[in-house]
């Protein structure tokens, strides 16, 4: 993963999406500590899939966390 600093990523930011378009990751850094990633928009995140699916099945039982009688917290929403 490329590394640069916060302030090369503002000069350079439209080569920076080329770079991200062609499927290279770049992290940028503020004094040299880790602010930002600059991913594919495609890219699937870690983690991610095993939370949609607990929500596409609370979705399937009808809990949308819009009806008032259906509480669902985020607790529920982010356990396992």
């Amino acid at each position: 993963m490329r590394r640069v600093a916060a302030r090369e990523a503002n000069q350079q930011f439209s080569a920076l999406l080329d770079e991200v378009e062609a499927g290279q990751e770049v992290l940028i850094t503020r004094h040299g500590k880790p602010v930002a990633k600059l991913v594919p928009a495609d890219a699937e995140r870690p983690g991610r899939g095993d939370l949609r699916q607990r929500m596409r099945s609370l979705l399937a039982q009808g809990l949308t966390g819009v009806d008032s009688r259906v509480k669902v917290g985020r607790d529920e929403m982010h356990e396992r």
